[in-house]
């Protein structure tokens, strides 16, 4: 951004074209979309959105920003919720976790599909990944509590693996309309318990019967 706006003013300003934006992108694609038909879709004049955004492509990557911090502020939800309640069951943790960042996935689906056909847009994929490491280290914690048994090297790669999967079959979840795919959602759920019960099985509780 060319200048970030410090009054509300200028803050409502920066998510209105934002908004105006997400949704000219999903609509049109980001090729066709033009500052000018963002401005007006946002009722704002160009001058005015030149003065935050030199071009299509940092709206492009606001976009994609504001949607890590939406997906950090989720995550940071869920786990708040896991750590209440002390879940230990596999299907619950899974569900606690998956759910709430499947339902943004499903909300913010247009604009996630522009910005994994865009993958050259360098800054916002490094954000992206720094989110992706963030997000692995502090389920690697919660495990590392629940199943402390488990050799951390062995466990910081499941957890790897089970969000690297999550993440490739995140697009499969949602329908061509932008709505979610349940019976897809299942079978991801279903891959990760059993991929979780194999993890167990190789690392068993100390105090189980052998």
């Amino acid at each position: 951004m060319r200048r970030v706006p410090q009054q509300t003013r200028g803050q409502l300003r920066i998510t209105t074209i934002l908004d105006a934006a997400e949704q000219l992108f999903a609509e049109v694609g980001f090729e066709a979309a033009t500052t000018n038909a963002i401005a007006a879709r946002a009722h704002t004049a160009i001058g005015s959105l030149y003065q935050f955004f030199p071009n299509k492509e940092a709206i492009l990557r606001a976009l994609v920003a504001r949607f890590l911090e939406q997906m950090n502020v989720t995550f940071d939800a869920a786990l708040a919720e896991v750590d209440a309640s002390a879940i230990t069951s596999a299907d619950a943790l899974i569900d606690h976790i998956l759910d709430p960042l499947l339902a943004l996935q499903a909300q913010r689906s247009g604009i996630l599909h522009v910005f994994f056909s865009l993958r050259q847009a360098g800054a916002s994929s490094g954000a992206a990944q720094a989110l992706i490491e963030e997000i692995i280290s502090r389920l690697d914690a919660r495990i590392a509590v629940r199943e402390p048994w488990i050799d951390p090297v062995r466990r910081r790669l499941y957890v790897r693996i089970t969000v690297e999967v999550v993440r490739a079959l995140l697009p499969l979840t949602i329908a061509p309309d932008g709505t979610q795919r349940p019976e897809v959602v299942a079978e991801v759920k279903r891959l990760l318990r059993a991929y979780m019960s194999a993890v167990r099985a190789d690392a068993p509780h100390p105090n189980s019967a052998s």
